[in-house]
C-alpha cells in the first residue's frame, strides 16, 4: 500500500510506502529510513482494548437489552439480520 504525506505548506509531498512487520515487511527498504509510529506497541493495544472493555461495550450491551441491536453478515447479500433479544 502506498500513500501520500503532505510535507510542509507548500504542498509538496512524499511518497510514503507503508508495512507491516508479519504481513507486509519491508524487504529493499534501507532501516535508517524506515519508521514506526509511537503508539505502535503492544502496551497501547493493550490500553485500547481495556478502554473499549470498560466503555464501549457497556453501550453495545444497553442497546442489546432493549431489543435494538441487529447483527449483519457483510459476506452475505439481501436482509440477512439477526435481532439480538
Amino acid at each position: 500500500m502506498k500513500k501520500l504525506l503532505k510535507e510542509s505548506q507548500e504542498e509538496e509531498y512524499r511518497l510514503v510506502k507503508i508495512y507491516h512487520i508479519k504481513y507486509n515487511p519491508p524487504v529493499d527498504e534501507n532501516p535508517e529510513d524506515l519508521e514506526q509510529r509511537a503508539d505502535d506497541n503492544e502496551e497501547t493495544v493493550k490500553k485500547r482494548l481495556a478502554v473499549y472493555n470498560e466503555q464501549t461495550a457497556p453501550v453495545l450491551d444497553f442497546y442489546k437489552n432493549k431489543n435494538k441491536v441487529y447483527s449483519v453478515d457483510g459476506a452475505k447479500t439481501g436482509r440477512n439480520y439477526k435481532r439480538y433479544n
